[in-house]
């Protein structure tokens, strides 16, 4: 097994707090990203922020993972060749297709049990982000401007970097270990401070108060982990618990989703902390208030827009980011323009990204529930919502005022609490205990939810065809991406455009 740094301090601190010594390590390198932002804000020399940037990085690799980190250098100079010596039609294809699999060969390893708490494949799965990104970008830059959709002309970059430069790029510290990351034109304009052209000086405007209250949230949320101990996941599997008193058992399953979030958002937090203290989460400023700074360039999770949502996509865009845009923009986006039918590229984009978590039969159990759930959610939508909601423009928003309050309240509780019940499949990772939590309330969303598509297919809900105007017209005003932040070109990338 590759040598793990064991640090005395790290070590002595597991044993009075009780959590693993690999995860005290990981706060450690979350802190450390969260100091070195601090101070690479203040380094103005390109070439300087860039080698302070990767030598960070490269110890908070090393404080989580040891000599393990191997395997991200390897991938990495892999990538690179692929990029630089195959076709820009192909080395996408090929980048995704050796990047997934190695993560596949990490998370073979992970569940054969071969490996320690903290195992390399967790990084490796962010920085497949940052690979295919990379390489998708670049193929967009070798092809006709014009052609491209508004999301990949503000990503293309026509010239391929240098090997140092891309290394520098894929392991920059800040969001390094936990995200989010950036694309590769964000990072070169944040790196060579483009990115603050607006600003005074051309520096990034001060950010240590709002990067304090992201780490201060992060830090809030420890106490759920001792809510956690206290509603344990491992209880829904049980036989005890299938004999609960029925509404006792949903209430667990609810409680145990709700706060099982918790080491999501602590690393989400503490990673948003550092990527906004050092400035690469720097969106510009408020078109009302310009002494309003907005640092929602690069984020994780919207935790209110989450929490609040009332239909599925709006519930995915706003959860794990990163990852949520990786597969929009590199998996179903791309299936889309080589033809791939829609729904189909829908439930291959759920696959995808359970293989990208891990092999456990939970996983799937947990997309596949979530997609079915989706699909439902949209028929719900088309069928039923406009008997709620007639005027989707609003002109008169007294006069249904009442239904509509019906329906946006009755969709995010049934969305939150679906999320919740399918949730069970994902904590409880293996294929018994996942339909034993299920089965605890008779898998009653399942049941209903089959119920339902028996009734869609049969045609016993109907359309209401004297909306249908109204939602048509709706569905093409609100069918937009979540709002992504400007990517201003490189002069080198105008020039070779034709000042495009």
């Amino acid at each position: 097994e590759a040598y793990t740094p064991n640090f005395g301090l790290s070590a002595k601190l597991a044993d009075v707090s009780g959590v693993p010594e690999e995860g005290v390590r990981y706060f450690f390198c979350l802190t450390v990203a969260l100091v070195a932002a601090r101070i690479h804000r203040e380094i103005i020399d390109v070439s300087t922020r860039k080698l302070f940037g990767l030598i960070v990085g490269f110890i908070c690799m090393f404080m989580v993972f040891g000599f393990e980190m191997y395997h991200f250098v390897l991938t990495t100079v892999v990538v690179y060749a692929m990029v630089k010596y195959l076709s820009p039609s192909q080395s996408p294809v090929f980048v995704f297709a050796f990047v997934m699999s190695y993560v596949c060969y990490g998370h073979y390893e992970r569940y054969t049990g071969s490996a320690h708490h903290a195992h390399w494949s967790s990084l490796e799965m962010l920085l497949t982000i940052k690979w295919c990104s990379f390489a998708y970008s670049y193929s967009d830059g070798q092809k006709p401007f014009e052609k491209l959709n508004p999301s990949q002309k503000v990503r293309a970059f026509k010239t391929l970097p240098s090997f140092y430069d891309f290394l520098a790029y894929v392991f920059f510290f800040a969001g390094l270990t936990t995200g989010p990351g950036s694309e590769y034109l964000e990072y070169t304009q944040f790196i060579d401070l483009s990115l603050f052209s607006s600003e005074p000086k051309s520096r990034p405007p001060p950010s240590t108060l709002p990067a304090l209250l992201h780490f201060f949230i992060g830090t809030a949320c420890f106490a759920l982990l001792f809510i956690h101990s206290r509603f344990p996941d491992r209880t829904i599997s049980t036989p005890e618990f299938a004999n609960y008193n029925f509404f006792y058992k949903v209430f667990y399953i609810i409680l145990n989703a709700e706060i099982g979030f918790d080491k999501y958002y602590i690393v989400f937090f503490y990673g948003q902390a550092a990527v906004i203290m050092c400035g690469l989460g720097y969106n510009g400023r408020d078109e009302k208030n310009k002494n309003s700074v907005k640092w929602d360039r690069l984020l994780c999770v919207r935790l209110y827009e989450f929490k609040t949502a009332s239909d599925a996509k709006q519930l995915a865009a706003n959860w794990n980011i990163p990852v949520a845009n990786w597969l929009k923009r590199y998996v179903y986006v791309r299936m889309l323009e080589r033809g791939v039918n829609n729904g189909v590229a829908m439930v291959l984009t759920f696959i995808v990204s359970a293989i990208w978590h891990g092999f456990y039969a939970g996983y799937y159990l947990f997309f596949g529930s979530l997609a079915m759930f989706a699909v439902l959610g949209r028929l719900n939508r088309d069928f039923i919502k406009p008997y709620f909601i007639e005027d989707y423009e609003d002109k008169n928003p007294n006069a249904e005022k009442g239904k509509k309050l019906i329906w946006d309240w009755g969709a995010m509780i049934m969305l939150q609490a679906g999320l919740d019940y399918c949730t069970v499949g994902f904590r409880q990772l293996y294929l018994g205990p996942a339909l034993a939590g299920w089965w605890s309330i008779y898998a009653l969303p399942h049941i209903g939810g089959a119920l339902l598509a028996v009734l869609y297919a049969v045609g016993a809900i109907r359309k209401p065809g004297h909306l249908r105007k109204n939602i048509r017209r709706a569905d093409e005003k609100v069918k937009k991406e979540v709002l992504e932040p400007v990517v201003l070109q490189t002069k080198e990338d105008r020039e070779q455009r034709g000042g495009k």
